[in-house]
């Protein structure tokens, strides 16, 4: 794909580079700047008027980049102000853009000692134009919009500081169709220009253009980007509140890279991604279909501290105090000083909107990612977003882990930046762990240390039981499958898989401890929980580098931006719950066996009733079996010694 496109590029810049730009840029005395009306040009009118054959286009299946256009690059720095970068695409789809999109392009910002790109930074792209008519929404115009980079400044600022040639590596551009679908489309290419536009040069040079552009392939890697997670035991259950299981939960991605990249450029050392971060609001999760019904209706519903109407109250994370309730979370509760249950006190946290509900008919009671992901990309809520998302500000807080960062991240991780998940039993006595949490200890000794933000996945690390391949490689048990083809399949390709861990967050569930019925007036003995956790939106690889005995490599990726928000568990059971699970299995497992004999004896002796007699003597005879035993063993044993004796009698008589 890469060198059609650049094929394509080739013969199109040719053609481009003759844009009118002069009849803009001789004009003087206008108010409206000449890049303002180049930016109001139709795009049928540019292309066809700079000899593109628009129809010949109507034949490509794909989504391709027809020019990369710099647009009125002056000799003179102070006639800059008309400079700008314009991106002409393809679109057979005809899915429409968004206009007010998160459509973008990446472009280096950086380079080496040895002229090599060594960062790259994606820039939005603003729609000026669309085909309409018979071309409809198959050819579109984009500004690139320019931004101060990291290292401090613009592309106009960077290109500015060589006369000779403007140079610009594009790896990829990215296109908002809307409903939450971006997609990635690589381009792969080195643009040098040279020259000037007609009305841009040197005076004297100002009727005629000279400028040109080069364009030569840029190597870049293709990924496909999976999610998956992995969560520990119970950290504390005084990180945040009473009543709490707090877990850390280990975000990550995995994806494959050519063995190639790998043999030519060495080990894969550093990683760079982006994402928006936000914690979600509390998500009910139930097994009770009435109160699931019953709710539903109230979803996304602001219903303030207490709404009659509401069928149900619930309170998560509760404590008594006097023979007073009191909770951290509250939804739909009417306290004692609100006219209300006499015995419930107070509410920390109340749960004026309920938007996330799931009824789960799991035995674990969970919800799987995929269930999760449906739900909020299908969403329909105030209308209100989460900022630098299309997701509704219903499902999702403007708020982060405690050291961690909400809205916009960028990160270019190292794998040597190892990381630590310190363990509960580490840093508490066996007396905390007894204040904490009294009789109902969950499992609090998980400890992990010199965690791989960025590890190898192979096949012979996936071929043990679930349980101990997610505890190694730190991976979802319900993602292994999955894992494990992919990783089958890639190796089969030669390719390398691997995971990359980019954050470390906190994972919270609280069980309720009160549901009411409200029509019936009565308490619910039923499983209703609270989960919160947090979401990686639009998440996005943006480059790998490659290490070969110190010498660094970095390849811009292709690679569609992909939601990581994981499925959803509940309260982990405690020890002694979970210890009194397995002996009430055991006796439940020894009443068959002993029922199945019983079953066997009426079936052989006839029935107890009939012939009681049968089943005494049986009685008799295994008590007297019973008893017997000790004397059996002795008797086993003197038979073996027997002939031992004997060779030793023999051997003294002969001394």
């Amino acid at each position: 794909m890469k060198k059609s496109i650049l094929s394509v590029l080739i013969i199109s810049l040719i053609l481009l580079l003759a844009f009118p730009i002069p009849a803009f840029a001789a004009e003087t005395g206008d108010v409206i700047p000449s890049y303002e009306k180049f930016e109001n040009t139709n795009v049928v009118d540019d292309l066809t008027s700079a000899g593109v054959d628009l129809d010949a286009f109507k034949t490509k299946d794909e989504v391709a980049l027809i020019t990369f256009q710099e647009f009125a690059y002056s000799y003179y720095g102070s006639n800059m102000g008309d400079f700008g970068l314009y991106v002409y695409i393809y679109n057979p789809s005809a899915k429409a853009i968004l206009t007010d999109s998160k459509s973008s392009i990446t472009i280096a910002v950086s380079y080496d000692e040895d002229g090599k790109p060594n960062d790259y930074e994606k820039f939005n792209l603003k729609v000026c134009s669309r085909s309409t008519g018979e071309y409809s929404n198959l050819f579109y115009k984009f500004r690139v919009v320019d931004h101060i980079s990291a290292e401090g400044s613009t592309i106009k600022q960077r290109v500015s500081k060589t006369s000779s040639e403007r140079r610009y590596d594009v790896s990829e551009f990215e296109l908002d169709f809307g409903n939450n679908t971006i997609e990635a489309f690589g381009v792969g290419g080195t643009f040098k220009f040279s020259g000037y536009a007609a009305g841009y040069g040197k005076d004297g040079e100002t009727d005629t253009s000279t400028l040109s552009c080069e364009v030569t392939d840029l190597e870049t890697v293709t990924l496909d980007v999976h999610p998956t997670y992995y969560r520990t035991g119970v950290y504390d259950s005084g990180t945040a509140h009473p009543d709490d299981n707090h877990r850390y939960q280990i975000n990550s991605v995995y994806f494959s890279v050519d063995n190639r990249l790998l043999e030519e450029y060495g080990k894969l050392q550093k990683i760079k991604a982006e994402w928006w971060e936000y914690n979600t609001s509390p998500i009910l999760v139930t097994d009770n279909t009435s109160v699931y019904n019953a709710l539903l209706s109230w979803v996304g519903v602001n219903i303030g501290n207490y709404n009659s109407s509401v069928p149900y109250s619930l309170m998560f994370g509760t404590s008594n105090q006097s023979g007073s309730k009191r909770a951290y979370y509250g939804y739909n509760i009417q306290t004692d000083s609100e006219g209300g249950n006499s015995d419930i006190v107070t509410v920390s946290e109340r749960i004026s909107l309920l938007s996330w509900l799931f009824l789960s008919n799991t035995e674990d009671l969970s919800v799987s990612s995929d269930e999760v992901n449906n739900y909020y990309k299908t969403y329909q809520g105030s209308g209100e977003t989460i900022p630098g998302t299309n997701y509704s500000s219903d499902l999702f807080v403007n708020a982060a882990d405690e050291n961690r960062t909400a809205g916009y991240n960028v990160v270019d991780i190292d794998s040597d930046d190892l990381f630590d998940l310190i363990s509960y039993d580490e840093t508490h006595t066996w007396w905390d762990k007894f204040i904490d949490f009294g009789f109902s200890i969950p499992d609090t000794g998980e400890s992990y240390k010199n965690v791989k933000p960025i590890e190898k996945i192979t096949l012979s690390q996936l071929s043990r039981d679930n349980e101990t391949v997610s505890k190694s490689i730190l991976v979802n048990e319900n993602d292994l499958d999955e894992l494990r083809s992919f990783v089958s399949t890639e190796t089969l390709k030669n390719k390398t898989v691997f995971i990359f861990r980019f954050a470390v967050s906190d994972y919270y569930t609280f069980e309720a401890n009160y549901v009411r019925d409200n029509n019936a007036g009565k308490l619910i003995d039923s499983t209703v929980y609270l989960a919160e956790q947090t979401a990686f939106l639009d998440f996005d690889i943006i480059q790998l580098t490659f290490n070969a005995d110190g010498v660094y490599t970095v390849i811009p990726v292709v690679a569609s931006p992909i939601d990581v928000i994981s499925g959803i568990d509940p309260p982990p059971e405690s020890v002694f719950e979970e210890a009194l699970d397995k002996a009430k299995d055991w006796l439940e497992a020894l009443w068959e066996k002993i029922q199945e004999l019983w079953d066997k004896l009426t079936a052989a002796l006839g029935s107890f009733k009939e012939n009681w007699w049968k089943y005494g003597l049986l009685a008799l005879a295994l008590i007297v079996g019973i008893c017997a035993i000790p004397y059996i063993f002795r008797f086993i044993i003197w038979l073996i010694k027997l002939p031992f004796e004997a060779l030793e009698n023999t051997y003294k008589k002969k001394r």
